[in-house]
């Protein structure tokens, strides 16, 4: 039974740190094979300002001269930018050149020729099928305008036609929002059996540990679809045995799994002969926000189906000329990118916080003492405090003592942090309700007050503060929060100090450029 397969890299890529300008600056898939090459993190990291992808003013299989105009490009200083260009070969045998240029408001300038020869392969282009050219060429000392354009012509025993050219650009500019982006890039012939093995799907991984956002974007490009026949992608998808993510599962259980689906069953749905594809999508395809299913404790994934096995006869059935489909008959995953928006990084006691130490504590004798860390240090673990769902951890006091409980953060972030805030919420009762919240200030070894306030319903204590260093000792962050008045017996029947805590949060915003 033929299955899905996922398709591993087979050789070692290189990292290009110290090429010519024709080059990418990271990983970047070299060489020709036939099944392609995995979509691997060409650029990533966080600035203020803007990251930008957009494949112009004209995208779509057509004969050169090809040429494209970007406007609308952010100001401010460029980080990096790459023009990615796709070239169709006719097949993997023919050999050719492309050049390119890229005009700005100050002239045109040659970003040289790339050779197209899988014999003889160019730095700066790779191949996979019977020709799917990927080209990128750093153009990032000539984003210094607003608008730019980019001109391909072609020559050889090539086909020569040009997919489209797709411009992205990390641009830093203190208007704009702070952000983290990983740009994955590769090259992955998916296809149907035409003698050569069927490949079904690839998965592409977003290393590194992701941020909360106030938006998260992803953005998925494509070459050789055909709109109309079935594809799928899926973000974050739980690995299970009917799930998307299992590799090896060709007809999964498609009802399912709507949060993490990306659009319809047609997301690479180009054009009659466009054959070039670029989505953006903010929403999975049941309307869940993708914020929501960012992986914040791992990496984040995107795996791309060429379709689904709907008959269960074990194949993805197609054909380059039929007229029914199960899903694309060639279909080329090139580039995926993760942008999230107005970054942060919250920790919390729920299974979304990122993979560091957090503890927490009561004391139900606990005699005001603000000078010593951990006079509250007795350890309970609760699912109450994990979200804001009116669900609590109680803490009751001793006589003549209040309520009261501790949390500590262990958190990535260092040096590299513009500001912190810190969220409690809960309710607080005895003869004087409410609660008061504390930080530990590691260079005056006592806790500040930060909030209180004198209530008998729920409560939110709240604090941020642009200078963080205080209150933060080696990597941790102390919160303490205690009822604000003691337990009482006399005179009868008396006031009990209760401290009940629903959630807690610590939310770090890093410094970026």
């Amino acid at each position: 039974m033929k299955t899905g397969t996922m398709y591993m890299l087979t050789g070692m890529l290189a990292m290009l740190a110290a090429l010519a300008m024709a080059a990418p600056a990271a990983a970047w898939p070299t060489g020709y094979d036939y099944d392609g090459h995995s979509l691997l993190t060409n650029e990533s990291g966080t600035l203020k300002g803007f990251v930008y992808i957009d494949e112009g003013n004209h995208s779509g299989l057509a004969a050169p001269p090809y040429v494209v105009g970007y406007t609308s490009i952010p100001t401010g200083t460029v980080r990096w930018a790459h023009l990615y260009t796709g070239v169709w070969g006719g097949t993997e045998n023919h050999t050719g050149w492309a050049n390119i240029t890229v005009t700005n408001s100050s002239g045109t300038y040659d970003m040289g020729p790339a050779r197209l020869n899988k014999s003889d392969m160019d730095a700066s282009t790779c191949c996979s099928g019977n020709g799917k050219w990927l080209i990128c060429k750093d153009v990032t000392d000539y984003l210094d305008r607003s608008t730019l354009a980019a001109t391909v012509t072609t020559s050889g025993t090539i086909d020569g036609r040009v997919y489209g050219i797709v411009l992205v650009a990390a641009i830093e500019n203190t208007s704009g929002h702070k952000m983290a982006y990983w740009i994955n890039v590769g090259n992955v012939n998916l296809r149907y059996d035409a003698g050569y093995g069927e490949l079904n799907n690839a998965l592409t991984l977003i290393n590194g540990t992701a941020y909360s956002s106030d938006e998260a974007k992803v953005y998925a490009m494509q070459y050789v679809g055909t709109a109309n026949q079935p594809d799928y992608l899926y973000f974050n998808a739980p690995s299970a045995a009917d799930s998307p993510r299992n590799l090896s599962n060709i007809a999964w259980n498609i009802s399912k799994y709507t949060q993490y689906q990306l659009d319809d069953d047609d997301v690479a749905d180009c054009s009659e002969g466009s054959y070039f594809d670029l989505d953006v999508f903010t929403t999975a395809h049941d309307g869940t926000p993708l914020k929501e299913i960012v992986n914040l404790v791992g990496n984040n994934e995107l795996v791309f189906w060429r379709g689904h096995d709907d008959d269960n006869n074990g194949e993805i059935d197609a054909s380059w000329t039929g007229t029914s489909y199960e899903g694309e008959a060639y279909v080329s995953p090139i580039m995926a990118a993760l942008v999230l928006d107005n970054i942060s990084r919250v920790y919390d006691f729920s299974n979304k916080t990122p993979d560091c130490n957090l503890s927490a504590y009561y004391n139900t004798s606990f005699d005001g003492t603000l000078n010593d860390i951990d006079l509250v240090n007795t350890s309970f673990t609760s699912s109450a405090i994990e979200t804001d769902d009116n669900v609590y951890y109680t803490t009751t006091a001793s006589s003549d003592r209040y309520a009261a409980q501790r949390f500590t953060f262990e958190i990535d972030e260092d040096d590299n942090i513009q500001d912190l805030n810190v969220t409690w919420i809960g309710k607080g009762r005895d003869s004087t309700n409410g609660a008061t919240l504390y930080l530990w200030n590691d260079r005056t070894n006592t806790y500040d007050q930060v909030d209180t306030e004198v209530s008998t319903s729920e409560i939110t204590l709240n604090y941020a503060t642009d200078s963080p260093a205080n209150y933060i000792d080696n990597k941790v962050v102390n919160v303490l929060v205690v009822q604000n008045g003691v337990t009482r017996t006399i005179p009868p029947p008396g006031t009990t100090s209760t401290l009940q805590t629903d959630y807690v949060r610590l939310e770090v915003v890093p410094h970026v450029a």
